[in-house]
């Protein structure tokens, strides 16, 4: 629509490195975005048991629910960001890192491909250079900040971030792996942190 090459479903769902997304996860968040679409053309007024927008209920809303409370908003959202964002940190770019060329800048850049890739996966945790002071109001640096009292989630993985990219810089690549393994663990724990936050909410 806007003339862009980048695809949302292309980089879903990376079962491994190197290798391709999943289809079947894929699948799984096309058919929400199509039973919402279907809900919200053909009834726009929902109420439990019925699908359609449920009305704000003095507290928060509207919502955008199946008949049986399936907020569709919400899973897409909370699914993506590990179906696509953590996917990406950490199995797509710091997965493959250690194929990537170190010595080289890449044409016209002032980079090299290892760089570039660490510097992707570190865009897909936060968009500011200087988190956690900044940057802590979307992607994972957002959940990292919320749940920093509990699992120090966001000095732990910008640390790593830091840590990685300078050892990698100065050629030390033990050091980035140690970092690598560090992040991943990290999301990881994140992921669940998050949704123990969430049921603990509800």
């Amino acid at each position: 629509m806007t003339g862009s090459t980048k695809q949302l479903k292309n980089k879903t769902a990376f079962a491994s490195a190197d290798g391709s997304p999943d289809a079947g996860i894929q699948l799984i968040f096309e058919n929400y975005m199509d039973s919402l679409d279907v809900i919200s053309n053909a009834n726009m007024t929902g109420s439990p048991g019925v699908a359609g927008v449920w009305p704000n209920d003095g507290t928060s809303g509207p919502y955008l629910m199946s008949a049986d409370g399936f907020e569709y908003g919400q899973v897409i959202e909370k699914g993506l960001m590990s179906a696509v964002f953590a996917s990406q940190i950490t199995i797509n770019y710091l997965g493959t890192l250690s194929d990537d060329d170190n010595s080289n800048l890449v044409a016209g850049e002032n980079y090299t491909d290892m760089q570039h890739h660490w510097d992707e996966a570190y865009g897909y945790f936060t968009s500011s250079i200087d988190f956690p002071t900044s940057g802590g109001d979307r992607f994972w640096g957002k959940y990292a900040v919320g749940r920093e009292s509990v699992i120090q989630s966001a000095s732990k993985i910008s640390d790593a971030f830091r840590k990685g990219r300078a050892a990698f810089d100065a050629l030390d690549y033990p050091e980035r792996d140690l970092q690598i393994v560090i992040i991943s663990n990290e999301i990881e724990k994140l992921q669940a942190a998050s949704a123990i936050h969430y049921l603990n909410s509800a």
